[in-house]
């Protein structure tokens, strides 16, 4: 797979993780939400994402980036709508596991009725 980088603002890290093997992974239910944003902000201190990037009708990417620990974390989903499956792929560089974070943190939402992570803690 080849990832599609904007060349005015694509960084060497960028490139890096691009070139990166992508590995297949448990698919993560809820990462398409309009919530995502915020529940990486909650969540995931110190990370930022970029994304969803739609590469094709079929392939969608996101991208996060932690500056603070120049970790990096390329997720890519691939739909296969004859199987109604959606496949999900990862790229990852840097000491932090950007991605077992953001799994921890889809299920902690989920076990909360996925409501807006601001609200996790109200009653």
């Amino acid at each position: 797979m080849t990832a599609v980088l904007d060349s005015t603002t694509a960084t060497l890290s960028d490139c890096t993780l691009a070139s990166l093997p992508l590995r297949e992974t448990a698919a993560m239910p809820g990462i398409e939400h309009d919530h995502t944003p915020a529940l990486v902000q909650h969540r995931l201190p110190g990370v930022e994402l970029d994304g969803p990037r739609t590469i094709s009708s079929t392939r969608r990417e996101y991208w996060f980036s932690d500056s603070r620990t120049g970790s990096r974390l390329r997720l890519v989903l691939i739909y296969e709508p004859a199987r109604g499956d959606v496949r999900c792929h990862a790229a990852e560089s840097g000491p932090r596991s950007i991605l077992a974070g953001l799994r921890s943190a889809f299920e902690a939402w989920t076990r909360r009725g996925r409501r807006h992570p601001a609200r996790w803690d109200a009653p």
